[in-house]
């Protein structure tokens, strides 16, 4: 295992990890596993691809567990949820990722992986994300967030003082859907007004030239980063297509930093964490500007697990393979997570 690419600090976290999932092995075979996916947001294609890779990998590591696929058409699936001792939440966007399904997992009284309710309601709205970031002191890019065509007006003076080039965002959402670049003051107006129909909501912030990163931090009662990974699209910028489709981006793990970079990254990504209430696993999307300068974006608590994934990848980073990771993510959701 590569515990040297996180650094002494955090390597006696990991191992205990690892060795307290290897202890805890045979009860959490025993366990009736809810793996839940699809949902009800525009993210439920990629929520169902996540949930079905899960899936296969606790099969093939012999759990018993079954794939529940929630959707507008078979939203009885639900009440199925009192019939198993853990949820594994794979639900990406509104409903898996704002606290809705957390909360509705404690109600039934069972265990699931995820950040408290608190905590994924918070994180799930971006303007209150950033609020965070600017009270702790950690780097984020200048914003605004605009609710209404009144306010786009309003705040005509402001916006001008953002960009360009800006970066329009849904307040809430991921997967990248719905984000939109503008280098145009006169495209401006219509790319918030088409976020504000389609999403409710919107951030507009300062686009940062350089380089896309991401730090995955895992734990409960002893939260660590792991290594950060850089993300290469081999064309335009990490948009929905670049995330999802194999091939069309290159992830380097670790990325390519300076030792004292990537440590300062990875402990910011730790003092977010833990201030942001989130628990099990979450990652800090991060750009590093051109001078050097790291700007924390957001953070996502459902990450994808799909085959070309950014947690999964990091995890693969110190030699914590696919299956792996999954079990050590079940061991803190099920011992070291409160009910």
């Amino acid at each position: 295992m590569r515990t040297d690419l996180i650094g002494t600090t955090r390597a006696p976290r990991l191992l205990r990890l690892v060795e307290n999932t290897e202890k805890h092995r045979a009860q959490l075979r025993s366990l009736n596993i809810a793996v839940v996916a699809g949902g009800f947001s525009e993210e439920a294609e990629v929520s169902l691809k996540s949930g079905t890779s899960v899936y296969h990998a606790l099969l093939q590591r012999d759990y018993r567990a079954e794939l529940i696929e929630l959707g507008p058409m078979n939203r009885g699936q639900i009440s199925r949820l009192i019939e198993f001792d853990l949820a594994v939440n794979m639900l990406h966007g509104a409903f898996g990722e704002d606290g809705s399904f957390e909360g509705l997992c404690r109600m039934l009284g069972i265990r699931s992986l995820g950040s408290p309710v608190e905590a994924a309601a918070l994180t799930f709205n971006k303007d209150l994300t950033k609020r965070i970031f600017t009270a702790m002191g950690i780097p984020t890019p200048p914003w605004t967030a605009i609710r209404s065509r009144e306010e786009l007006e309003a705040k005509r003076e402001r916006l001008a003082e953002l960009g360009p080039p800006w970066v329009v965002k849904p307040m809430a959402s991921g997967s990248s859907i719905g984000v939109r670049q503008v280098g145009r003051g006169e495209d401006l107006s219509a790319a918030v007004e088409k976020t504000l129909a389609e999403f409710r909501a919107a951030v507009v912030e300062s686009y940062i030239p350089g380089r896309e990163l991401t730090v995955a931090v895992v734990g409960v009662k002893e939260p660590f980063a792991l290594p950060v990974v850089e993300i290469a699209p081999k064309e335009g910028w990490y948009d929905y297509r670049h995330k999802y489709e194999k091939g069309a981006t290159e992830l380097i793990c670790p990325a390519r930093l300076e030792r004292r970079i990537a440590e300062r990254l990875m402990a910011l990504a730790e003092e977010a964490y833990t201030a942001l209430g989130v628990l099990v696993l979450a990652r800090f999307d991060v750009r590093l500007g051109e001078d050097g300068e790291a700007f924390f974006l957001e953070v996502n608590t459902i990450p994808g697990f799909t085959s070309t994934s950014l947690f999964p990848t990091a995890a693969e980073g110190v030699g914590l393979g696919y299956g792996e990771l999954i079990e050590c993510l079940l061991y803190l959701s099920y011992f070291e997570k409160e009910g």
